[in-house]
């Protein structure tokens, strides 16, 4: 085993007897398996410092080819939790490892080619068994800390969203504070006031930029039976105004209408 230090962390990388092979074959054999052994490196540092698992399996054919006899011609598919990745091998010589996390069967990658002209090494699939062997361990670490992420970013929503509705309180507040300061000094001016109903509308009118009717409503009937109508029609001070909806009639008893 070799644990290989990156600014992630730790990687723990199991080899089985592949390092004392070095020590044997030809010059090309020995590079075959520096690259298998460089690609299972990048491999399980990229498993550590990609963003996400959707991260990680789109960009690993970059990194799982790199250590096939066939770079440039190689496809790597994966599927993970039901996900696919990647382009499926159209040969039927390809090679493949299962991922399982926490005992539990999650997927798959596949490595192969879209014809069989191509030659597949039994060393590319003790690469990629041991690249799924890694995967195990580092998938159940990065499923945690994409967990952790997502809590936390749900966390730092509702903290948002709490924030934005303290605010919309506060100036609902605030907005009912100055209306109901308005209606203080309204009811104020109403006590004070002696001079005639038409003059004190016409004040208010002023202050409040907007036209001032008298209308009548009921808690029994409506809440508005009757009103003066808003300008330019003529209005009658001193009076309900017109029926607003409601039938309205006066009178004296059952059987008389006097209005």
């Amino acid at each position: 085993m070799l644990v290989a230090p990156t600014d992630a962390g730790e990687i723990f990388i199991f080899f089985g007897n592949r390092i004392g092979g070095l020590s044997k074959g030809t010059e090309s054999e020995k590079d075959e398996r520096i690259k298998e052994l460089e690609c299972l490196y990048r491999v399980l540092e990229w498993i550590e410092v990609s963003p996400s698992i959707k991260d990680f399996f789109t960009e690993l054919p970059r990194y799982l080819s790199s250590g096939m006899l066939y770079p440039d011609e190689v496809v790597i598919y994966s599927i993970y939790e039901n996900v696919e990745y990647g382009q499926q091998p159209s040969s039927k010589k390809y090679i493949a490892v299962r991922l399982v996390v926490g005992d539990k069967e999650k997927g798959e990658i596949r490595a192969g080619y879209l014809d069989d002209q191509h030659e597949i090494l039994p060393e590319e699939q003790r690469m990629l068994s041991e690249i799924g062997r890694a995967l195990n361990f580092a998938l159940g670490r990065k499923e945690f800390r994409d967990r952790l992420t997502l809590k936390e970013g749900e966390e730092a929503e509702y903290s948002r969203r709490l924030e934005k509705l303290e605010e919309e309180i506060a100036a609902r507040t605030k907005d009912l504070e100055a209306q109901r300061s308005k209606l203080n000094i309204v009811n104020s001016y109403l006590d004070r006031v002696s001079d005639s109903w038409e003059e004190a509308r016409g004040r208010l009118e002023t202050m409040f930029k907007a036209p001032l009717i008298e209308s009548y409503g009921m808690t029994e009937a409506a809440h508005q039976m009757a009103s003066n109508p808003l300008p330019p029609l003529a209005r009658k001070p001193g009076t309900v105004g017109r029926a607003a909806g409601p039938e309205v009639a006066i009178r004296p008893g059952a059987a008389v209408l006097c209005l």
